[in-house]
C-alpha cells in the first residue's frame, strides 16, 4: 500500500490511498487510524479493508456529524451514541473482500442512558433502510467498551444501543358501569286473589243496599 495526499480538520479526516497488491491486498488506513485519535471522543479507532483486486488513488473520509443527515428519514431503533460518514472513491462495494471497522463507546455514556451492552451495534444506512451489521466486543479499557464490526460497504452510519429503561404502560381504565335498574317486585298470585275477591264482596253488598233501598220506597 502506498499513500498519497491526506487532509485534516476537527470533524473530518480524508486519505488518499493505493492497493497495488492485486487479490486480496490487506492493509490498515494507518493515516486514518493515527489521526482519528486527535478527535474529540472519538467514535471510529481503526478502518481495515481487504480489497478484491488492485485498484489506485482510492480516497478514504471519515466524517463525524452532529445528529442525523436531513435526507435521511428513517428512524433508527434505540438509543444513537453518534452518527458518521464513511465515504470513499475509486472503491466501489464490490471491490471491497472485506471491511473491518474498529469503535468505541465511552462507558459514561452507557451508563448514563441505561444502555444493554450486547445491544451496541453499528448500523449502516443502506438502500433506504438502516442494516443493524453483527457486531462483537473487542476489548474494554478503563472508560470505554471498543467494538469490532464487518461492512460490506461505507455509507452513513450510528452506533446505537436499546436502553433498560422501559416506557410506563398506561392502564387503560375500565367504563363504569351503572347500575342495573331493580326490576319491579311482581306482586304474589295469592295476594291478587285475596283482593278480587274483597272487591267482589264490596260489590255484591252495594247492589244489596240498593235494591232494599229501592223496595222500601
Amino acid at each position: 500500500m502506498s499513500s498519497g495526499n491526506s487532509t485534516f480538520s476537527p470533524e473530518k479526516i480524508s486519505a488518499i490511498v493505493n492497493f497495488p497488491t492485486p487479490l486480496g491486498g490487506t492493509f490498515i488506513i494507518l493515516l486514518i487510524s493515527l489521526k482519528l485519535s486527535l478527535f474529540k471522543d472519538a467514535t471510529i479507532k481503526e478502518i481495515t479493508i481487504r480489497v478484491a483486486n488492485s485498484v489506485n488513488n482510492v480516497k478514504i473520509t471519515v466524517e463525524k456529524l452532529t445528529q442525523k443527515p436531513a435526507d435521511i428519514t428513517v428512524e433508527i431503533s434505540g438509543k444513537v451514541y453518534q452518527y458518521f460518514n464513511i465515504d470513499n472513491e475509486n472503491l466501489p462495494d464490490e471491490n471491497v473482500a472485506e471491511a473491518k471497522v474498529k469503535f468505541e463507546v465511552p462507558t459514561s455514556w452507557i451508563n448514563q442512558n441505561e444502555i444493554i451492552v450486547n445491544t451496541i451495534a453499528l448500523n449502516r444506512f443502506s438502500g433506504g433502510v438502516w442494516q443493524k451489521l453483527p457486531t462483537t466486543r473487542s476489548e474494554t479499557t478503563t472508560d470505554a467498551i471498543i467494538f469490532e464490526v464487518t461492512t460490506p460497504g461505507f455509507s452513513t452510519f450510528a452506533v446505537a444501543g436499546e436502553s433498560e429503561i422501559v416506557a410506563p404502560v398506561e392502564e387503560e381504565v375500565a367504563p363504569e358501569e351503572k347500575p342495573a335498574e331493580a326490576a319491579p317486585t311482581p306482586v304474589p298470585t295469592s295476594t291478587l286473589m285475596i283482593v278480587g275477591i274483597i272487591i267482589g264482596i264490596i260489590i255484591v253488598a252495594i247492589i244489596f243496599v240498593t235494591i232494599r233501598r229501592k223496595k222500601k220506597r
